[in-house]
């Protein structure tokens, strides 16, 4: 069992022998740039080297003109939420700064400018045509680390789980047991699998990526999504329970884990234990880290307690600091829902009227993927959930049911945007319509026949059979 993962840094030679050719003369720039991509790989920071941001740096004094490594700082950047393309200074000073290394730089290859190219899309908005130009270096580059991680990353914003799996299925032939990294792309083809269905083969590809390193967090989390996806929530507490010290180490993605243990518990109806793993794991690390994609874990969590008709009064009172970042950012409608999710629950009726009439702005002038998510279908969830603070169900129903079939494309997984498919049955229930009973009932039936054990689905059913739907 391999307990570590890669960490002999690989010089700008032994990138080159992988068909990866970097254009700087400085081989600590290209052992920080390996070092970089295997701590996200890994999902967890490497102290050796004084963690993922102090990296980035280390790499971008070594050759400041170093243009992937420049493409990994701005594209997380951008992914992270932490930045607005048009508007910040510092990062359309870097990213200036990218396009002009380009022109000074002719002895760059086809691929290195494939990124550029990939990252100026990105900061446009256009996401979608950033993930087909990175693919378009994977073509002739499986090797490319950079190309694979983006993309992926691209994937899980859009929605889009036949590219998610595919993706990394396109590279594998091409990289062997004794590629560095080679165990986590297994994890990362385990959550595609699972993202389309293929439960069983998901299992495998996932078990195979832990038995090589027990501390891939990103397969304990595929695994854990199988174990969602599959009714089979005894076993997934146990799995997490009895790994947790594999993972809760790992800064970049354990409360994502500690937030699967909770939805295990929520299942059952063990709502004293999600609400204890809310308060010690999830807000605690939300806190911290302060970063966007552990708030939708903490709203998520918090509002799926709240619809099983726990009281979560004070509670959201805490995560509402983490959402002014990002509440004119608009880098994902996913992230967006779950921000308005937090504002509306903490009552903060300023920071909602901010980004409610942000994203108007957004959705009137914006441009690009994002943009037209937003349009399509972001708008109606956030008519939704504000319908539904305002204790009008039926219209939250009437909002969200046109548009159910389309909620993917605000990205995550199919256990992430489960909220919104429970946000949709809860409302029906609670409506003073009562056709929209009689859609509960259907739509409990369809869920029913999706995954048989479950227990919150029994919970619901029962609450149909109290209306006396006809």
């Amino acid at each position: 069992m391999m307990g570590t993962p890669h960490c002999n840094w690989r010089t700008v030679e032994e990138w080159g022998r992988l068909n990866v050719p970097l254009s700087t003369t400085s081989n600590e720039a290209s052992k920080m740039y390996d070092a970089a991509l295997t701590q996200l790989m890994a999902k967890r920071d490497d102290p050796s080297v004084g963690g993922l941001s102090s990296t980035i740096k280390t790499m971008l004094e070594a050759d400041t003109d170093f243009v992937v490594g420049q493409c990994l700082s701005l594209g997380l950047q951008m992914f992270s939420g932490s930045v607005t393309p048009d508007t910040d200074l510092d990062f359309r000073h870097s990213l200036d700064h990218l396009t002009h290394s380009v022109q000074t730089q002719p002895q760059l290859t086809s691929a290195e400018r494939s990124h550029v190219k990939a990252v100026e899309l990105l900061s446009k908005g256009h996401m979608k045509e950033a993930c087909v130009t990175w693919e378009d270096v994977l073509v002739g580059h499986p090797h490319d680390v950079l190309a694979l991680h983006m993309a992926y990353l691209g994937y899980i914003y859009l929605g889009d789980s036949l590219q998610l799996r595919d993706s990394v299925a396109r590279v594998m032939s091409s990289w062997s047991s004794h590629t560095p990294l080679y165990g986590y792309l297994l994890g990362m083809h385990a959550f595609g699998l699972e993202e389309t269905s293929l439960y069983d083969r998901a299992e495998k590809e996932a078990t195979k990526a832990l038995e090589m390193n027990e501390r891939d967090a990103w397969a304990t989390h595929s695994l854990s999504h199988v174990f969602e996806m599959t009714g089979q929530q005894s076993r997934g507490i146990h799995f997490l329970d009895s790994t947790v010290n594999s993972w809760n180490d790992c800064n970049m993605l354990a409360c994502h884990n500690w937030w699967h243990l909770a939805l295990h518990h929520v299942e059952l109806g063990n709502f004293e234990e999600a609400a204890d793993i809310f308060q010690k794991q999830v807000k605690t690390r939300c806190l911290k880290q302060r970063e966007a994609f552990n708030l939708t874990d903490a709203a998520s969590l918090l509002f799926r307690l709240e619809m099983q008709g726990v009281k979560t009064d004070g509670l959201w009172t805490d995560l509402r600091e983490v959402c002014q970042p990002y509440l004119n950012k608009h880098v994902a409608a996913f992230n967006d829902v779950h921000l308005l999710m937090t504002c509306l629950g903490a009552g903060d009726d300023s920071a909602v009227q901010c980004m409610t009439e942000s994203m108007e702005r957004f959705i009137s002038e914006g441009k690009g993927t994002t943009h037209d998510v937003h349009q399509q279908v972001g708008q109606h969830l956030y008519t939704a959930l504000t319908a539904y603070k305002e204790g009008d169900f039926a219209k939250a129903v009437n909002v969200l049911y046109p548009v159910r079939y389309q909620v993917f494309s605000i990205g995550g997984s199919h256990a992430q945007r489960d909220v919104f498919n429970q946000f949709l049955i809860v409302s029906a229930l609670q409506s003073s319509d009562k056709q929209h009973h009689s859609l509960a009932r259907a739509l409990l039936a369809e869920r029913k026949s999706l995954k048989d054990n479950s227990p919150l689905t029994d919970r619901l059913l029962a609450r149909v059979k109290s209306l006396d739907v006809e």
